[in-house]
Order: structure tokens, then sequence, then C-alpha cells
């Protein structure tokens, strides 16, 4: 599903590829491929049905990476609103500016790393879903 684009495009799936084998699973992925500079990066994990994000950035970019469950994301943008899984398949989503989402954890050992192109900065987070 790489290249699919959602939000009027400002929504993606980057294209991994999963190396599986008796020692586990490496899946990469290069920024560059994206024109996207990494200046921070968090992992959250959340028991079955626990929400998080809720909230869109005015500045900052982020791709989000599956490590390992199941995730749903709700996405906002406008008027449209999508709803896509992190999944073995599809495990990373660039979301830009001004997008709206949250995550809805599938699993109880589901888990996501978050990488940002800019820092942490309170003002830069929108709350309220803008229509």
């Amino acid at each position: 599903m790489a290249d699919e684009g959602f939000c009027d495009n400002r929504v993606k799936w980057l294209a991994t590829i999963n190396f599986d084998d008796e020692r586990g699973l490496l899946c990469p992925i290069d920024f560059s491929d994206h024109g996207f500079s990494v200046v921070r990066a968090f992992t959250i994990s959340g028991t079955f049905g626990a929400v998080r994000g809720g909230h869109a950035h005015r500045r900052g970019r982020q791709i989000l990476m599956l490590v390992s469950g199941l995730i749903d994301i709700e996405i906002r943008w406008k008027e449209r609103l999508e709803r896509l899984q992190l999944d073995p398949l599809n495990r990373a989503l660039l979301i830009e500016p001004l997008v709206w989402s949250q995550q809805i954890y599938r699993g109880d050992h589901s888990s996501m790393v978050v990488f940002c192109d800019t820092a942490y900065d309170p003002s830069d987070y929108i709350f309220e879903v803008e229509g």
C-alpha cells in the first residue's frame, strides 16, 4: 500500500521491507526517500483499547512506525475522516502538519516508534479537530 495517499495526500503509507528469519524481524526505513530529517523519536505502547494522540501539529511532520501488534489510526483533515491500521503489511505512515490523528491500541503488546522532524514544542499542538 505504499504511496497511497489520504486526506488530500497529507497522509501516506511508506514502503517498508520485512526481513524475517529465525532470529527475528528487521524492518528498515530510509528517511531521505521522504525528505525527512529526524530531530527526535520516541516509542509508545498501550494496552488493548488505549487511546493516544488526539492532536495535530502546526509545523511538525511525523512518521508513525509499528513495532509490534496492531494500532488503529484515525486521521482527520478538513471535513475528511479516514481510519487506517498499522499492521505487519502497513508498518509506516507519514503524517503532514495540520492533520489531526489519534491511535487506538488493539493488543496488550502493541507499540510504535514515532519519528518527528521538529523538536518538542507545546505551542505546535492543535487538540481540537479543525473543520
